[in-house]
């Protein structure tokens, strides 16, 4: 019988049938471990193309662009709608009070206090107390509402709802005497007050106050 040499993976003619079992079974694993070998090493050496693309992407930040056709327009440059509507509202206020003045809606301080018989102190105190109001009139003048010194009123009738208006400024307040409501019938606090309806004018004056 031929000796199997171990060093060698081939078969030697004659064998005996176990040796050449034995010797099958070590070739194949040794051609296993062979393959398995070769597959981890180029694995091994395999870089990862997902960390490569990762980390060599740059960061990009979306970054808003200037618009095209000329340079970005200053705000401040000139005045909002904002400012434009309220210097139009004012201008209106002025030309509205000055009408008032001359078509005699709007006392100065003199007249007035004639037409109540009071003394210009005590038309500063019925002001303080809220009983009364006045509005800015020409070259820093105070004006009054002519209703107040009305005989169509009950004086003291104008007089409470002005105090239930409350620390509104003047303007708001006469905005509110003039204006028709809802609350009244599409009529105004004025024309309410004349027919008696004192009740339902105080209570449109606590809501208007409130707004």
């Amino acid at each position: 019988m031929e000796k199997f040499d171990k060093r060698r993976t081939k078969f030697r003619p004659g064998a005996a049938p176990r040796v050449r079992l034995r010797q099958a079974v070590e070739a194949h694993t040794l051609a296993t471990q062979a393959k398995e070998f070769v597959m981890s090493s180029s694995v091994a050496r395999k870089p990862c193309t997902a960390a490569v693309k990762s980390s060599t992407r740059p960061h990009v930040i979306d970054t808003p662009l200037p618009p095209r056709g000329g340079p970005i327009p200053d705000p401040t440059s000139a005045p909002s709608e904002n400012v434009r509507f309220l210097a139009g509202l004012a201008a209106q206020e002025r030309l509205n009070r000055q009408r008032d003045i001359e078509e005699g809606r709007l006392l100065g301080s003199d007249e007035m206090s004639q037409r109540l018989h009071v003394s210009k102190h005590a038309l500063g105190r019925a002001v303080r107390d809220k009983r009364m109001f006045s509005l800015d009139g020409p070259a820093g003048t105070k004006v009054y509402p002519a209703f107040f010194a009305d005989p169509r009123f009950i004086r003291a009738q104008p007089e409470r709802v002005s105090r239930e208006l409350g620390h509104l400024p003047g303007a708001s307040k006469l905005q509110f005497f003039t204006t028709p409501k809802g609350s009244l019938n599409e009529k105004t606090p004025l024309e309410a007050l004349a027919n008696g309806d004192l009740g339902t004018v105080l209570k449109a004056a606590a809501g208007f106050r409130e707004l």
